[in-house]
């Protein structure tokens, strides 16, 4: 299993959670605030809107670390994989519904015999053997309206 995989499905248990998560904050903030006031936070209009706010203000940070953390992970994830596609043994390509080329890894460039500013932007099409155009193309219309049923986007490795 890979290291990371226990962290993403943690990571997806506590967002499939998140009312009851922001219940606890609003609780947390509540108690945190309760002692500001003397007589609690009063009847009147401008002691009920403080309290309010500052609750409010406390609950924001809360989420704004939780943001900064799970934005930390995703960046690390990203890192990773980055790392597994520029260091992979095999050639990847990636390619949008147009068939153009997104992206290259060093090993797909040095296949290919070309600059990586040549191989990007590119169809595809270019570097397949003219005898599987026509296979090439079926496979790549197929492939987009499948992803056009199922709402996915149009990127694909």
């Amino acid at each position: 299993m890979h290291a990371t995989l226990p962290k993403v499905i943690h990571a997806m248990k506590k967002s499939s959670n998140g009312v009851k998560r922001r219940a606890a904050q609003r609780k947390s903030a509540e108690a945190m605030v309760e002692g500001l006031f003397f007589d609690g936070p009063g009847t009147e209009p401008a002691g009920m809107l403080m309290h309010e706010l500052l609750i409010h203000k406390i609950e924001l940070e809360a989420q704004l670390i939780e943001l900064q953390n799970n934005n930390a992970f995703v960046e690390q994830i990203r890192d990773q994989y980055v790392d597994f596609y520029e260091t992979a043994s095999a050639g990847l390509i990636t390619v949008d519904a147009r068939g153009m080329i997104t992206e290259a890894n060093k090993t797909a460039i040095e296949s290919l015999g070309i600059s990586k500013e040549k191989v990007v932007g590119a169809l595809f099409s270019r570097f397949v053997a003219s005898g599987d155009h026509t296979r090439w193309s079926l496979f790549l219309n197929g492939r987009c309206m499948t992803r056009k049923i199922m709402g996915k986007a149009s990127s694909w490795h």
